[in-house]
């Protein structure tokens, strides 16, 4: 009996993780039980267990008693007990041991699914993982072997609640620990991640050595370390950017692959307001608007996009409508730029003692001023006429075109052979008289020569006429002497004419 009880206790602890003195105090506890409940009448129940031998000792108010004698009732209570008591050392033991394993990756085999929820078995354990935890474009099979996150552990009832998900953003944050070493022993830290499951991932590192380059390090040989994490992830897109303390240059990295023209910040309200070239604004927005998201996430800033276009016609409209302050002249306006007023913001901000201290500017005026400035600014009324309005257009798509032709690509000069120049030209006879630079020739008219001064466009007719009349010359040649009309002169020559001409 002893040696049984012995191989017994080994035996669970071995196959369950349970601590020997937790089984052993579990027997004693389920044997008291049992004991309780035939001598309901007894005032002290005691019940030992020798944890060398296996040896059981039961007194009852100090009389010794067998636990043989107990019959079946009382065995059949002791291993419902004992069974109830097993339970909870195995759920504290899966407890502790997954409680070390939240916000980490393990191993798992799809068991069944119910009711959009896939039930994962871990080992010692199954997990749950629920619909909204579920990549979307994800598909698990039965038996497969896959990986997930556990988010979090909770004990209900005899079971454990552990919690799964492959959408978690902590998800690819693990798979870098994972692949990179150098996340792992902390010379590259990640400083902040963003996530829309199965579509886009952007992650910002930042490295503490300076000769560790972080992209590069989580990039690979070849990709050999991004190409791993992108299969597991099923080829969802993972954008990799630098860190910096300096959120201005912050947002520029995280809004690539996009270019960034200027960034207005405002710090306060955790806002900023990005510029993008207007052949780039599809591309900083990005697919359903994924790419702002994510930099906004990303940077825990509301981020505002606007095309340069877009900036330029604020400021012009906010600069005309400045100008057109009534009651103020050009050179009071100028004389309002110069102390440092130049929007009707500033106009606002200002009190009403400050615009009296102006020489041009009394008590009524100023009223009238901040009165227009306030209902400017509110959108009660606009202060500018559609000819306004075209102007600035006018000022804008001038200004875009502009920028158009400076960003064109310069195409790339292509040599030509010059038997594949040559193969088509006639060859030309070598001319005794030497060509002039100037573009005056002499033309006689009704028996006078008279000077006429040709423009650059005549002088290069002409250098085609005399090209195509030595072809004719060539053709005359060959065949019988006939007259050719010269383009030029418009009347019948020789052919003899018209050389000694050239």
């Amino acid at each position: 009996m002893e040696s049984e009880l012995i191989r017994l206790v080994d035996s669970i602890h071995r196959d369950k993780s349970i601590d020997k003195d937790i089984i052993f105090e579990s027997i004693q506890e389920s044997l008291e039980t049992a004991l309780r409940r035939n001598y309901r009448e007894a005032r002290e129940i005691q019940v030992n267990i020798d944890r060398e031998f296996g040896t059981i000792s039961a007194y009852i108010d100090g009389r010794i008693l067998d636990p043989k004698s107990l019959g079946r009732i009382a065995a059949h209570s002791t291993k419902t007990s004992f069974n109830t008591l097993m339970k909870m050392a195995e759920r504290d033991v899966v407890f502790h041991e997954f409680t070390k394993k939240v916000n980490s990756i393990v191993m798992g085999t799809v068991l069944r699914k119910e009711q959009g929820f896939t039930i994962v078995n871990l080992g010692k354990a199954e997990g749950i993982l629920p619909l909204r935890e579920q990549v979307f474009n994800e598909r698990y099979k039965l038996g497969e072997r896959i990986r997930v996150l556990v988010l979090s552990v909770e004990k209900k009832g005899q079971k454990v609640n552990i919690r799964l998900s492959r959408a978690h953003p902590d998800f690819v944050k693990c798979l870098f620990v994972s692949e990179v070493p150098e996340i792992a022993d902390r010379t590259i830290e990640i400083k902040g991640i963003a996530r829309e499951a199965g579509k886009r991932t952007k992650i910002a590192l930042y490295s503490n050595d300076e000769r560790v380059d972080c992209i590069g390090s989580c990039v690979g040989v070849r990709g050999s370390r991004i190409k791993g994490i992108i299969n597991e992830l099923n080829g969802e897109k993972v954008d990799i950017v630098k860190w910096n303390a300096q959120i201005e240059i912050y947002i520029k990295e995280v809004m690539s692959p996009a270019a960034v023209n200027r960034i207005e910040l405002d710090k306060e309200n955790f806002r900023a307001r990005v510029v993008v070239p207007d052949e780039q604004y599809s591309l900083s927005i990005g697919k359903k608007g994924s790419n702002i998201r994510l930099a906004s996430q990303i940077t825990k800033h509301h981020l505002d996009v606007i095309t340069s276009s877009q900036l330029l016609r604020e400021d012009l409209i906010k600069k005309l409508q400045f100008n057109k302050i009534p009651s103020l002249n050009d050179q009071e306006i100028d004389s309002l730029t110069i102390s440092g007023i130049q929007s009707l913001e500033d106009i606002c901000d200002q009190e009403l003692e400050e615009l009296v201290k102006f020489n041009f500017i009394d008590d009524e005026k100023a009223v009238a001023i901040l009165e227009y400035s306030r209902k400017v600014l509110e959108s009660e009324i606009d202060g500018l006429t559609p000819e306004d309005y075209e102007e600035i257009e006018r000022k804008v798509k001038a200004e875009s075109s502009s920028e158009l032709v400076f960003n064109i690509p310069s195409r790339k000069k292509v040599d030509i052979p010059e038997e594949t120049e040559n193969k088509d030209k006639p060859v030309e006879e070598e001319s005794t008289s030497e060509p002039t630079e100037n573009t005056v020739e002499d033309k006689e008219v009704d028996g006078n020569v008279v000077s006429e001064e040709k423009s650059e466009a005549d002088v290069e007719k002409s250098e085609t006429d005399v090209e195509k009349s030595e072809t004719d010359v060539e053709k005359s040649e060959t065949d019988v002497a006939e007259p050719v009309i010269d383009e030029a002169v418009s009347k019948p020559v020789s052919t003899e004419t018209e050389i000694e001409k050239e």
